[in-house]
């Protein structure tokens, strides 16, 4: 056994030799509260700097506003204006806060495209307000899936495997629906 003094609290303490390097606290207590995961353990919010007593150990925030606020400038940490070289605002106001497809006014849930594709991943995007419309998160999705498959016949083939056309829908693994049928039925 060999003695050991808590960096912690500093009192001594026995330990095996095998945990020699491992073993830096006295207990449980003095790890936790060395680490700040005791429940109770009064601690400085992030946003705030006001003191507040933890409900756990991994609380950094004395409040959900001021959870709210860190998330915000997390997510938020470029302007509007330098993600869509436009203010966000302008163009939802343009649209009235509602959906240009389907009418639809949900608020923060509203979403600003591109119209023709040119964002802000591209090499030249296209930042006019013109060039936006204000849609909701299905229409978006809708709106994407559709530029995406501009000009194909589906995602991975250019015609059916089988009988090589193209002038009949897509069903599924890469036939015609008349293929498709007369294979898997």
């Amino acid at each position: 056994m060999l003695e050991k003094k808590c960096i912690f609290c500093g009192k001594s303490f026995s330990v095996r030799n095998y945990r020699e390097k491992t073993a830096f606290y006295c207990s449980r207590d003095c790890f936790k509260k060395a680490k700040g995961l005791l429940r109770g353990v009064e601690k400085i919010c992030l946003v705030c700097k006001k003191k507040f007593k933890a409900k756990s150990g991994s609380q950094k925030y004395c409040s959900s506003v001021c959870f709210g606020k860190a998330r915000r400038k997390q997510w938020r940490k470029k302007s509007d204006k330098q993600r869509f070289g436009i203010d966000r605002k302008k163009i939802l106001e343009k649209a009235n806060y509602k959906c240009s497809k389907c009418g639809s006014s949900l608020g923060t849930r509203l979403h600003v495209h591109h119209k023709d594709g040119e964002g802000r991943t591209s090499s030249k995007p296209n930042n006019y307000l013109s060039n936006f419309i204000v849609l909701c998160a299905s229409c978006h999705a809708k709106e994407e899936w559709k530029m995406r498959m501009e000009g194909k016949w589906s995602l991975k083939y250019d015609k059916c495997v089988e009988c090589g056309l193209t002038n009949k829908k897509h069903y599924g693994h890469g036939y015609c629906k008349n293929c498709y049928t007369r294979k898997f039925s």
